[in-house]
């Protein structure tokens, strides 16, 4: 009897581990793609600060991306302990061989990895069904703020290196695209800066482009009527393939605004701020993936959310399908071209 114990918890242990480890292997068969992939996805590393774009600073995000990283991982790491043990005490309870005091030990550490489990998971969803937002740490900084590197090494406010007039198929881009408002998209007529500086809406920034006139721009911050761009010709023919192929959205933005940062793409004609009509997961998933099959170097999701600030890049801190922002203040997709 005391023969077959030992073989019936040998076998036990055996085909547990067995699973686990097959467990492991599909997960990373599944998850990894080369060393580099493994890093990108599991690892907190830092962002080097010379790869910054204008107004967007990735480094700003490193510090609560990691948190969450570790957040989800210790979930992973306490279930695969909790079945660790749930494994010994089974192990200790088919090997006592009648020892009531190993038996109750078996016991006692199973019934604490039951507790555990269900202390951890119950936790999560009674989380998650209050709020999904509990679960997820936030910057505790605007992410557009750019490192002192990027702003040394991009021109100024009152500064362009587009001030000039625009290249005659920038002003045809802009003509196609200011003949599907109203139809096919909606250019927004009102903007920050609207009562000091007419110029300073997005209908007037394509309404100048078609006119082989420089955009107006503005900011950083309150600031109206900074200085004079031309829109790129990549975003604009961008944008229209978008609104050309069924998706309906308003621009609420492309070089006015009041952004944060002198070297903001939105100053330099590259950015566009786009909300879907209407504003749902489905049109914002379909808006975002528009927008990177015509060639958005960054997308990000943005809202003003409980006083905050959200810079959501996606999909590294969001999906296209993200309800996080839809609904809140000042909520709108920012996309950018080379």
């Amino acid at each position: 009897m005391k023969n077959r114990n030992k073989i019936k918890s040998f076998l036990l242990l055996f085909i547990s581990l067995q699973l686990f480890f097959a467990h492991i292997n599909l997960a990373y068969a599944q998850t990894y793609s080369g060393v580099e992939s493994q890093i990108k996805t599991f690892l907190c590393t830092p962002t080097d600060a010379r790869n910054a774009t204008p107004g967007n600073n990735p480094a700003a995000n490193d510090l609560f991306t990691c948190v969450n990283k570790l957040y989800r991982f210790a979930i992973a790491a306490g279930s695969v302990m909790a079945l660790f043990f749930i494994v010994i005490s089974g192990y200790l309870w088919m090997s006592s061989d009648g020892n009531q005091e190993t038996v109750d030990k078996a016991k006692s550490i199973f019934a604490s990895s039951i507790t555990a489990m269900v202390i951890l998971f119950g936790g999560y969803v009674l989380l998650r069904a209050l709020n999904p937002d509990l679960l997820r740490y936030n910057p505790i900084q605007p992410p557009d703020v750019t490192g002192l590197l990027a702003t040394q090494q991009m021109p100024g406010a009152g500064t362009s290196p587009s001030a000039g007039a625009p290249a005659a198929d920038a002003v045809s881009a802009a003509k196609v695209l200011l003949s599907l408002n109203g139809s096919k998209l909606t250019i927004q007529s009102t903007g920050d800066c609207q009562s000091q500086s007419p110029q300073s809406t997005p209908l007037a920034n394509v309404q100048a482009m078609a006119n082989s006139q420089p955009a107006t721009y503005d900011g950083p911050g309150t600031t109206c009527n900074v200085g004079k761009v031309s829109l790129s010709l990549n975003m604009l023919n961008a944008i229209t393939n978008v609104a050309n192929s069924g998706i309906n959205f308003t621009i609420t933005s492309l070089a006015t605004g009041h952004h944060a940062a002198t070297t903001d793409p939105h100053y330099q004609g590259k950015a566009a701020d786009l909300v879907p009509n209407p504003a749902n997961a489905n049109n914002q998933a379909s808006l975002i993936s528009a927008l990177k099959s015509n060639g958005a170097n960054v997308i990000a999701i943005e809202c003003d959310l409980n006083r905050t600030h959200q810079y959501l890049t996606v999909p590294a801190q969001a999906q296209p399908n993200s309800t996080t922002c839809i609904g809140f203040s000042g909520y709108h997709i920012h996309a950018q071209w080379q």
